[in-house]
């Protein structure tokens, strides 16, 4: 599933850094960089990251098989295979924190995006291996930001905590244990779909800017109307509520809907789920924040309410920084 035609502009802001997380690992990159592709899924994939111009980095990770990776190993066959010259003593050899078996390879022989470098690192926290690549015909000046700042703020996270998702100006927190099967990014329009090891789901949804959204569809509609396809009838246990939630600097009003969720006959009742949705309107930042969470067992209500809270958590969390070549 590829986005480069539903790429989000975001304004030019080369002085900042801005997060972008995502699938388990996170970096800070200058404010006018974007992703102009993804693919795959949790366990493996690839991001192409870039300005308006050109492509610039390319991230790979991989996640352990029943057996775990053996690090080492890995890096030296990666490594090996690429071809290139390992960078001396004295080349920065970038260390994100928390990964191990590193290596970083000058002028690989292997055609990668025509990289000038590549990084090799596993993290045994999160059971990972990732390869970041620099694109060869950068600029300088970028060049010296990718290799001075934006690779040694490569970070993976913990699949224990909640899993931090952030595509500029757009960003959620996931539940631990919940892994990424599906995703809809539009222009003014981010979902997506988790699956818990109990195929217990979470979706999560923002749309903006919400009063052009509601113009169009009045909260009722978005509460209902689902961006994902699901073989499950819902049976709702009374009629959609309103609500209001504290988001901290502001209360947020909406609507919620509980009940049950079952497969069409005659299965019916077998396996049925409890489900919460909920849509509210931030107006502060004059967004639709809106969050289902289907589950087996236990209380649906609480799991949204901490999704939505946990919502837009890039903003105004002090992770602006200054960029300099």
């Amino acid at each position: 599933m590829s986005m480069s035609d539903n790429v989000v502009p975001v304004p030019h802001r080369e002085s900042e850094t801005q997060p972008f997380a995502w699938a388990g690992w996170i970096l800070q990159v200058p404010g006018d960089w974007r992703p102009l592709d993804i693919g795959g899924e949790w366990k493996h994939g690839k991001v192409v990251l870039g300005d308006s111009d050109q492509a610039l980095l390319r991230v790979r990770w991989e996640r352990s098989r029943a057996g775990g990776i053996d690090g080492e190993r890995w890096r030296r066959i990666r490594l090996k295979k690429l071809g290139g010259q390992p960078a001396c003593a004295s080349e920065p050899d970038p260390m994100p924190q928390g990964f191990i078996h590193t290596g970083l390879l000058l002028n690989p022989a292997e055609n990668v995006a025509d990289a000038e470098w590549v990084w090799a690192g596993y993290t045994p926290e999160a059971e990972m291996v990732v390869e970041v690549s620099l694109n060869g015909a950068a600029p300088a000046e970028l060049k010296t930001i990718a290799t001075r700042q934006v690779l040694p703020s490569l970070r993976a996270i913990s699949p224990g905590t909640p899993i931090p998702w952030a595509i500029f100006d757009t960003s959620f927190r996931s539940p631990p244990g919940f892994v990424l099967t599906d995703r809809r990014l539009h222009l003014g329009d981010a979902a997506l779909l988790l699956e818990g090891p109990r195929g217990d789901r979470v979706m999560l949804r923002q749309v903006y800017p919400a009063q052009l959204a509601l113009a169009r569809c009045d909260m009722l509609k978005w509460l209902r109307v689902r961006p994902f396809t699901s073989n499950r009838r819902r049976r709702p246990v009374s009629p959609p509520a309103k609500w209001e939630l504290d988001l901290g600097p502001e209360r947020a009003t909406g609507l919620i809907e509980e009940g049950r969720t079952r497969l069409p006959a005659p299965l019916g009742g077998w396996r049925s789920r409890h489900y919460a949705t909920a849509v509210v309107h931030a107006t502060g930042i004059d967004r639709l924040l809106i969050a289902e969470i289907e589950v087996r067992t236990g209380k649906p209500r609480p799991m949204v309410q901490q999704a939505l809270r946990d919502m837009n958590w890039t903003h105004g969390t002090g992770t602006t920084q200054r960029l300099e070549a």
